[in-house]
């Protein structure tokens, strides 16, 4: 059993616009009832297969979240990320944690 990639998002709009395509395991839908372990503020949530990728868990194929969470950045529909595991604390994404996880990518690879 390994930590799963948990992404969720904030939008204004229910069908946002982005400039670039998902990978192709992942897709974006309207989150419902929300539940316990998601971010009450979110709208949206990327559902995904993929493993979590962090600072000492070093599993999920982090080019690929990254260029989701990128693209979800990039987006001016999109208002808030979350990235986590189903494990951990919600955290909120942002620019800064995408470059400073690219950079950790880079030093540790993954394990």
């Amino acid at each position: 059993m390994g930590r799963d990639a948990e992404i969720y998002f904030r939008s204004g709009v229910e069908e946002p616009v982005f400039d670039e395509s998902f990978p192709l395991h992942y897709e974006c839908e309207l989150v419902g009832i929300h539940e316990d372990w998601e971010p009450a503020e979110a709208t949206h949530e990327v559902v995904n297969q993929s493993r979590y990728y962090g600072y000492d868990y070093e599993v999920g194929d982090w080019p690929e979240l990254c260029s989701v969470l990128m693209i979800l950045l990039r987006s001016p529909d999109v208002e808030s990320v979350w990235y986590y595991h189903d494990c951990g604390p919600i955290v909120e994404c942002t620019i800064e944690t995408v470059l400073d996880l690219s950079r950790y990518y880079m030093n540790e690879g993954k394990r």
